[in-house]
């Protein structure tokens, strides 16, 4: 269970799959005018591509309060969470594909439907209880195909991510590095090509890139200082480490 700061996260700042923001964007100002909470929504895409960053915007324009429960988590009871969450908050299920079938039957079904989930009490017995709250069922899988149709048809929004373009990947960097560092446009390119076009990376890289600047006392980074840093981390300028 993770209490999230979404302070920085809004759409605007969120780079990519502009669809997906013009439809959020529209389900925000309804809940808005309807003093409703976020309708429940499923996010799924590859690993990577801004799936949490996402969630963290969207209750960051709702200005509501968002908890992450990563699902791989052994022994894991979400309802735990929700029973505790305030009104109009947002549970956000890390790797959903990951629940038990006992799980999402006893607690996701009821609720994303009538608000009410079955709680097992200490002398056995198991009784249906009224949550009493309108809570948002955020989940996040980057294997949607093993979810169960009967829990995909409860969310009332799915959302795809897309791939992201070179341009995007250009732009994500800039916010993480322009402040600081003086890049060049090719080496901007060398680091872009580097992420694979997967955010994640780019914030990784970032990093990596900025501490590389400290180290060396460097203001001006250019495409062949850039390749340079991230073969000093065993990175090749397609992206690919040792490992890889």
């Amino acid at each position: 269970m993770v209490k999230i700061n979404t302070t920085s996260l809004t759409l605007d700042n969120y780079v990519g799959n502009e669809q997906i923001k013009s439809i959020i964007t529209d389900n925000i100002e309804v809940c808005k005018k309807k003093g409703s909470a976020f309708p429940h929504t499923l996010i799924y895409g590859q690993s990577g591509t801004g799936k949490t960053t996402l969630a963290l915007a969207i209750a960051q324009s709702m200005n509501v309060h968002i908890e992450e429960v990563n699902c791989g988590t052994p022994g894991l009871n979400p309802a735990i969470t929700l029973i505790k969450l305030p009104n109009r908050s947002i549970l956000f299920l890390d790797e959903i594909h990951s629940l038990s079938m006992s799980i999402i039957e006893s607690m996701l079904y009821r609720f994303m439907e009538e608000g009410v989930i079955f709680l097992r009490y200490p002398d056995g017995r198991v009784e249906p209880f009224d949550v009493g709250r309108d809570i948002t069922i955020m989940g996040a899988t980057t294997e949607p195909d093993k979810l169960p149709t009967p829990l995909i048809n409860r969310f009332t929004l799915n959302l795809k991510l897309q791939p992201y373009t070179h341009e995007e990947m250009i732009e994500i960097l800039k916010l993480n590095l322009s402040k600081t560092l003086d890049i060049t446009p090719s080496a901007y390119t060398a680091l872009a090509n580097a992420t694979r076009y997967i955010p994640r990376h780019a914030v990784q890289y970032s990093n990596i890139i900025r501490n590389y600047a400290i180290q060396y006392d460097l203001k001006t980074i250019d495409e062949v200082t850039m390749v340079k840093a991230l073969n000093g981390m065993g990175i090749d300028k397609y992206g690919l480490d040792t490992t890889d």
